[in-house]
């Protein structure tokens, strides 16, 4: 769409088509973090059986998958050659941060408010347990993605 837009002149349709997918992006990875339904001890999955670890181990893998798929087309769509590598990780990051954001409670509403938004990245970047999580996502999203490119 993005392509078709730029094709066409409008670049104000472009614009637009980005910021949703800025806002989108980690949409993704959040998705691939269902599998903490499976993992988590409080949870309302206590009891597992085969179709509720079915359901949240599919969710998990392709929220994986799409989000692996989108860093990928995005690094094509940008066409910058042999630099397009180097913004492998600076993509698995963002989406990682952005998923960490969301296991805060974060929506797309409240983070268009700033106090709420600053407070919610305060939280993930001082909490030990989230950039952890964070990091390590981001290396598998970009050990992925650096595999299936």
């Amino acid at each position: 769409m993005a392509e078709f837009s730029i094709g066409l002149g409008v670049h104000w349709t472009f614009l637009v088509i980005c910021a949703f997918f800025i806002i989108q992006f980690p949409h993704q990875t959040y998705l691939f973090f269902e599998i903490k339904h499976l993992i988590d001890k409080n949870d309302p999955v206590d009891n597992l059986n085969f179709v509720k670890v079915a359901v949240f181990g599919s969710l998990s893998l392709l929220g994986l998958a799409l989000q692996v798929i989108t860093i990928i087309r995005l690094i094509a769509l940008l066409n910058l050659g042999h630099y397009g590598l180097l913004t492998v990780i600076p993509l698995s990051f963002v989406a990682s941060f952005g998923a960490c954001l969301g296991l805060t409670d974060l929506s797309i509403a409240q983070g268009l408010r700033l106090p709420l938004l600053s407070k919610h990245l305060k939280l993930v970047a001082q909490s030990s347990d989230f950039m952890a999580l964070c990091l390590g996502t981001t290396i598998l999203l970009a050990s992925l993605v650096l595999l299936f490119l």
